[in-house]
């Protein structure tokens, strides 16, 4: 099975990375930038795509070619950014910038539909679906 979790750099994405597949298996990781000391399971094809979706219809482009000769059975979702002090104590919604609301939206929202809109073609086509 080929899975692509994209935000797996770092947290619950990252934990995903190390923890998911079966032997023979491929994981698909997408971020920024790839980790330092990543480690997946033995016998699991690890690949990485280094894409940045604040950038939605480029970061798609780059992460559709990097699977479209050998498909895609599952995609993870786990990429979200929150305001500056989103979890600070003295977080106040009203002062963020209007830019700082735009640049969420269009990573958070945008960049998630249109990736979706890339890779569904291919999720479709998957040999595994329906198989759970």
């Amino acid at each position: 099975m080929k899975t692509m979790v994209v935000g797996a750099s770092k947290g619950l994405g990252r934990a995903l990375i190390e923890g998911l597949g079966e032997h023979g298996d491929t994981l698909i990781g997408v971020s920024r930038g790839r980790p330092e000391n990543l480690e997946g399971k033995a016998g699991v094809d690890l690949r990485w795509v280094e894409a940045d979706l604040s950038a939605p219809a480029k970061a798609a482009q780059i992460i559709k070619d990097a699977v479209v000769e050998g498909g895609l059975d599952t995609l993870i979702y786990n990429l979200g950014i929150w305001e500056e002090f989103a979890f600070d104590p003295a977080y106040n919604f009203m002062a963020d910038q209007d830019d700082q609301v735009e640049a969420i939206v269009s990573c958070n929202i945008t960049s998630t539909i249109v990736l979706i809109k890339r890779l569904l073609p291919l999720l479709l086509e998957s040999k595994t679906r329906g198989s759970y």
